[in-house]
């Protein structure tokens, strides 16, 4: 499967980056590691006009001790963040939903970010574009019911984050950036608890 064609840009920091969201109405994603994006790119699920590189920011990689807090770049690497000493020694739970997060191959590129930012998904919604319109397009598609339970009026994808579970549980905070600059608030106000569009953001916001 071939992803159709985009745009590709590097931003160098964060303003640029929204703003080249804006540059292209809306029809641009950003890139982290891929592990989620490039894949569902390939399955026709996301036809961007542009993706937006965000690898060359590098402050966003990056791990701080702020005394009471440490501050977890976005794009910090799930395999380099499972053998963080300030992870290990202080945050076990995180430490092990880092280890119980698919491969190695795969954290070596996943980020923090795009994991906790992985869209909902079924075996349903999370096929080829000729599979899925053989099918008939679910709710999550914009049709009339749920394929992975027939006749549902409610989506039933599931939210396949590994690590999210364990920073509510620690009570964790996220700032998100966008248009109208920069906000922080608890990573459990992040969730809708609406499997059909799962996060409580808006467009040009990550």
């Amino acid at each position: 499967m071939i992803a159709s064609k985009f745009e590709f840009r590097s931003p160098k920091d964060v303003e640029e980056a929204v703003r080249l969201y804006r540059e292209f109405q809306g029809e641009a994603v950003y890139l982290s590691g891929g592990t989620d994006l490039v894949p569902r790119m390939k399955l026709g699920l996301e036809k961007p006009k542009a993706v937006v590189d965000l690898k060359r920011i590098v402050p966003l990689t990056t791990v701080e001790d702020q005394g009471d807090w440490i501050r977890i770049g976005p794009l910090a690497r799930i395999f380099d963040l499972k053998q963080n000493d300030l992870v290990r020694e202080d945050f076990p739970v995180l430490e092990a939903s880092l280890e119980a997060t698919s491969c190695e191959s795969l954290q070596m590129r996943g980020t923090i970010g795009g994991n906790l930012l992985q869209n909902s998904r079924c075996l349903f919604y999370n096929q080829s574009e000729f599979w899925r319109r053989s099918k008939g397009f679910c709710l999550k598609m914009g049709g009339e019911s749920c394929n992975a339970i027939p006749g549902a009026k409610t989506c039933f994808a599931n939210y396949c984050s590994d690590n999210a579970p364990a920073l509510c549980t620690l009570s964790a905070e996220i700032e998100i950036f966008g248009p109208d600059g920069a906000r922080r608030l608890n990573l459990d106000e992040l969730y809708t608890n609406k499997a059909g569009k799962p996060f409580n953001l808006q467009p040009s916001t990550w």
